[in-house]
């Protein structure tokens, strides 16, 4: 993620934040949104401003100066928002350039002469900022984040076996990674949310990545507190650890670590990925990206729900050969509902299945 990365080394150099503050400035702020975010967030800490459908609301804050954007999740509307404002959209990626905003490319050999052009443009804008439209609505929430495998298998003692060990017992039945975007055809976050809600109830551990760790930020499932909304035999292992019941992994193109996981812990008890308690799920897919990451959790072994269907209906054959055929195949097929409680409920069933097939009690 070069173009975060760097824009965050500049945002710390001295000479800006004097200039900066030469500016009027008390110094320079960085927040996240949608993927880009969740690196920053995962890797440095930085906190995040929303998820994919709350970009334009960033914005008419009126705090913000400069909108970054990469090449992914863009809304189209973003320059026409800042135009109401004072707020300048900068593009970094040639195959997402925008009618509006000014581009400047990010590539490896100047990624740091890029970055401080893009950050010194934010701070001459400042004195643009008109502090009667100035709203920033609501209170930060804390999370727990940084949880790549390394960090998970750190908390867990070192080893997978008490993670194993909580699966036998019954105290943790299964895991589902939930990922993935809003979805302006949803009530925003509604699907993701309950979703989560609904699976840790039934001691299921859940992962997320991407828009949903918004999601689940804002509804309070990502500290430790929120054991107490997880089931009994949940609440006990995440409890000891200190751990949420709810484990933030990255953006959407890090569930990839899901996978590693997955890969982990079937080796570790000597089966394969489709035989574990497992699923994937996302709710309120909009991005192409989420069907094919969908695709290839499914190619793995691993059961995965969508809230809505991507556009294959027009096809029998290949509806049919995505929800049921592909099991006798991979081990594995998706599975169409937009109802989250009813999704946590199919969800459930599969994960009894799976425990059943290893000799578990349900």
């Amino acid at each position: 993620p070069i173009v975060s990365e760097k824009i965050l080394e500049a945002v710390n150099e001295q000479e800006l934040i004097d200039l900066a503050k030469e500016k009027g400035a008390a110094g320079i702020n960085i927040a996240g949104l949608c993927c880009t975010g969740n690196e920053l967030m995962m890797r440095k800490g930085i906190p995040m401003a929303g998820n994919h459908l709350m970009t334009e609301l960033a914005i008419i804050t009126g705090a913000v100066e400069l909108i970054v954007v990469d090449y992914q999740c863009i809304m189209p509307s973003l320059v026409q928002v800042g135009n109401c404002y004072h707020t300048k959209m900068i593009t970094t990626a040639d195959k997402a350039r925008f009618t509006g905003a000014d581009h400047v490319k990010f590539e490896m050999h100047n990624g740091m002469e890029q970055a401080r052009k893009v950050v010194k443009m934010a701070i001459e804008r400042y004195s643009m900022r008109n502090p009667d439209r100035v709203e920033i609505p609501g209170e930060p929430v804390d999370i727990m984040t940084g949880f790549s495998n390394e960090a998970l298998l750190e908390a867990f003692g070192g080893s997978l076996t008490p993670l194993i060990d909580a699966i036998k017992a019954g105290k943790v039945r299964g895991a589902v990674g939930i990922v993935g975007c809003n979805n302006p055809k949803y009530k925003h976050d509604y699907c993701n949310v309950n979703l989560t809600r609904e699976l840790i109830k039934k001691d299921i551990l859940v992962i997320v990545t991407g828009c949903v760790t918004t999601a689940a930020g804002k509804a309070g499932l990502l500290v430790p507190e929120a054991i107490e909304q997880a089931g009994p035999g949940l609440k006990e292992i995440c409890g000891n650890l200190g751990i949420p019941p709810v484990i933030h992994m990255g953006s959407c193109v890090d569930n990839a670590r899901i996978l590693q996981l997955a890969a982990l812990l079937a080796n570790e008890i000597g089966v394969s990925i489709s035989d574990l308690p497992l699923a994937a799920s996302s709710p309120e897919w909009y991005s192409e990206k989420a069907a094919t990451i969908g695709t290839y959790a499914v190619a793995s072994g691993i059961y995965t729900h969508l809230g809505h269907p991507p556009n294959i209906t027009g096809s029998p054959i290949v509806t049919n050969l995505a929800l049921g055929g592909l099991d006798d195949l991979v081990g594995a097929c998706f599975a169409i509902e937009p109802d989250p409680f009813k999704a946590a409920k199919l969800i459930d069933e599969r994960i009894k299945l799976k425990r059943k097939g290893l000799g578990l009690e349900e």
